[in-house]
């Protein structure tokens, strides 16, 4: 196999040679390993491609030299998704390829020198600071900017003298590249000359030093950068603006604010540094943003409020709901992208008010009463997710309206999850809109406490939906007040499904002792079926006390 493999190497089809370096890969044989290496020399470029991935994946160092020229040379395997790129091989090689990647710093040929430093930086060890460092100072300007990438990436501060001298590169490249490894380092001692740099006359330069300062954090940078907020270049005021938030001091709020009223092409990234500062003086600029008729400005502000939290900008959010009115639309396409639309406003609203949480309710309470108001469904919904008990009451008056509003209140009543709320969901379970008594009895497993036991004996026997009373039995079992036992016998002794009386019995097997002596009183009844009372006696067998026990004996040795 080896020699046949041998042989493909050389084959007109490039599947053929492929496969051969495949197979040659996974035999286990000295002489398929040598064959490989010799291959490194193949006069076929995708040959010592693939060759080079696959030894580099085993560490051989003799593949390094064929990986650099690949990349130099731009080469792509039409397989490299699935087999990797030769970047990546030289990346996984790790430390193990470094000192060859050192040596090819130096090699005659430029771009054998930025490959090198390229690969030093996405293996990213300090160990190849010193000769990176040598690098910034190579006569090619695209080895200087690879080498300050490469310093970036492996984020040694050790650097930072010589990046800071590299900000003065004669090469607006080797300058970006240096403003953004100093910015990767995050060293403050950077700051001063990344001010100057956002006055250097390359907008890619300024762009990259605002965004360093903005990763520095640093509240001195704050002069310059509201400055740069005024750059002719937008990339450079978004970088400004962005660097802003991420320092977070609220001097710079006048500025934002203008940046969001203005027209220069950042609004959205203004409204987000705004809720990254989280000041409260910009909630009516914020406010005002939510008229922006570009969706991204009105997102980002939105978002923003939510940032801040203040409660002042609960009734504004709100009527950002009535800004479309779906119902007037009658044309299909239209209505179901409007409809699309809103959806995604009306959440990232909610979202917004759920995370000012507690502050909002008061506002969220007083806006449940507007009768004619058509949004306040998501009101409630935004209430619950909340979970302040502090609402209950109102949402129990819109539980004893007679609209569609009423299971949501449940929903809601149940995430909030007060007791306080009991007795109006009990009542639900009288109403006759059956999704409302189940959504009741959903609440009530999670809030339901003894004194429900009443209203759900009454709900056991009454109730005409199978469904309510089965899971009324269930939650009686479950709340395991031993007032419910008689209940439940005579349900196992009058329903008339089935699985009623199942439920029933196991509600009673919960209960344990205190169910046993009507249990057996309950055999004793003529008036019983005999099939109800097989389900009675298994409910005795299944207590398991000794009296129990007995009466399920006697019962089956009496039949």
């Amino acid at each position: 196999m080896t020699k046949q493999a041998i042989e493909r190497l050389d084959s007109a089809e490039s599947h053929d040679r492929m496969s051969a370096i495949e197979t040659l890969t996974k035999l286990d044989h000295p002489l398929a390993y040598q064959t490989l290496i010799e291959a490194l020399r193949h006069p076929l470029l995708d040959v010592r491609t693939r060759v080079a991935i696959r030894l580099a994946q085993v560490k051989e160092t003799k593949a390094i030299s064929i990986l650099l020229e690949v990349i130099r040379d731009g080469y792509r395997d039409e397989n490299s998704i699935l087999l990797g790129s030769p970047d990546k091989a030289l990346r996984q090689m790790g430390n193990v390829a470094i000192p060859d990647l050192l040596e090819a710093l130096h090699n005659n040929d430029k771009s054998i020198r930025r490959c090198a430093a390229q690969a030093l930086g996405e293996i990213g060890d300090a160990i190849s600071v010193p000769e990176l460092l040598e690098a910034l100072h190579d006569e090619d300007e695209n080895v200087r900017e690879s080498a300050a990438q490469a310093l970036g990436e492996i984020g040694d501060a050790i650097s930072v003298p010589e990046l800071l001298e590299a900000l003065h590169d004669e090469d607006e490249n080797v300058r970006e590249s240096a403003a953004q490894a100093l910015g990767e380092i995050g060293d403050a001692i950077s700051v001063p000359e990344l001010l100057k740099a956002l006055h250097d006359e390359d907008e890619n330069v300024r762009e990259s030093a605002a965004k360093a300062l903005g990763r520095i954090g640093d509240n001195s940078a704050l002069p310059g950068l509201l400055e740069a907020l005024y750059d002719n270049y937008v990339n450079v005021r978004m970088e400004a603006t962005e660097a802003l938030g991420r320092i977070g001091d609220a001097s710079a709020v006048p500025d934002l604010l203008k940046s969001l009223s203005g027209d220069g092409g950042i609004k959205h990234v203004a409204a987000k540094a705004l809720g990254r500062i989280g000041d409260a003086s910009a909630v009516p600029g914020l406010l005002e943003a939510l008229n922006d008729k570009d969706d991204e400005v009105k997102e980002s502000a939105i978002e923003a409020l939510g940032e801040i939290g203040d409660a002042t900008a609960v009734l504004g959010l709100l009527e950002l709901l009535n800004d479309v009115d779906i119902n007037k639309v009658f044309d299909t396409k239209n209505r179901i992208e409007l409809q699309l639309e809103y959806l995604a406003l009306s959440n990232d609203v909610a979202n917004t008010l759920v995370k000012i949480g507690d502050a909002a309710v008061p506002d969220l309470v007083d806006a449940l009463h507007r009768k004619n108001w058509n949004k306040r469904e998501k009101v409630i919904e935004i209430l619950g997710d909340i979970g302040n008990a502090a609402a209950v009451p109102d949402l129990l008056e819109i539980l004893r309206e007679e609209s569609f509003l009423r299971k949501k209140a449940i929903e809601a009543i149940l995430k909030i999850g007060d007791a306080a709320a009991l007795p109006g969901v009990l009542e639900a379970l009288k109403y006759n809109d059956l999704d409302v008594r189940k959504m009741a009895i959903k609440a009530l497993m999670k809030i339901g406490d003894a004194t429900v036991v009443p209203g759900l004996l009454e709900a056991l026997k009454n109730d005409k939906d199978s469904f309510v009373r089965i899971n009324v039995s269930e939650l009686l079992g479950k709340i395991g007040d031993t007032t419910a036992v008689s209940g439940l016998l005579e349900a196992i002794k009058n329903d008339g499904d089935q699985e009623v009386l199942r439920s029933a019995a196991r509600a009673l097997v919960k209960m344990g002792d205190a169910a046993v002596p009507d249990l057996i009183n309950a055999l004793q009844d003529e008036k019983i079926s005999t099939r109800r009372k097989g389900i009675i006696a298994n409910s005795l067998r299944q207590i398991g006390t000794p009296e129990a026990l007995a009466a399920f004996n006697t019962r089956y040795h009496n039949k």
